[in-house]
């Protein structure tokens, strides 16, 4: 898109200097020439970053650029929701059932942390859970899950079923 909107530049500058020869004789360019590359990357790498964390925000104006959905997936789509913070249950190939804090943890540092596309899909999971074999977390006196202080990072692919619910 930013391309159709500079080739009007890119033609005024290919026929000014490089047709006419002033390029190939070795003529000094004026001073403004100097700007086309400004033009030419800097504003629409702006542009791009500020539609980028617009669509990231989820802001309304940003579908005329994107499209109603401008998550390739439905993972990309839950995990990119700015500031998500709730508890993730997993259930792996294998039968064991994992669950923990899906968000910053006071314990470990750590940050949950989903790979977007086009990368492969990964969980880190920033605080871990204590969870009994049906799937279901354990919670303390206080009635809030029982966290180990561990994270745990896992691959999408041994992922058998997820079940998130926000805090």
């Amino acid at each position: 898109m930013f391309l159709a909107a500079e080739l009007p530049i890119l033609y005024e500058f290919y026929r000014d200097f490089v047709a006419s020869g002033v390029l190939q004789r070795g003529e000094a360019l004026p001073s403004l020439v100097w700007l086309i590359p400004i033009v030419l990357v800097i504003v629409p790498l702006a542009l791009g970053r500020i539609a980028g964390r617009a669509a990231y925000l989820r802001k309304s104006w940003v579908k005329i650029l994107t499209g109603p959905s401008p998550a390739p997936r439905a993972w990309d789509d839950l995990f990119a929701t700015p500031d998500l913070t709730g508890w993730l249950i997993l259930k792996l190939k294998d039968g064991t059932w994992v669950g923990g804090l899906w968000g910053k943890s006071a314990s470990t540092g750590h940050r949950s942390y989903a790979a977007g596309y086009p990368e492969s899909q990964d969980l880190l999971v920033a605080d871990l859970a204590e969870v009994d074999s049906d799937g279901d977390m354990l919670v303390g006196t206080d009635g809030a899950p029982t966290l180990t202080g561990v994270s745990l990072l896992v691959r999408w692919d041994e992922v058998a079923y997820a079940r998130f619910t926000p805090a």
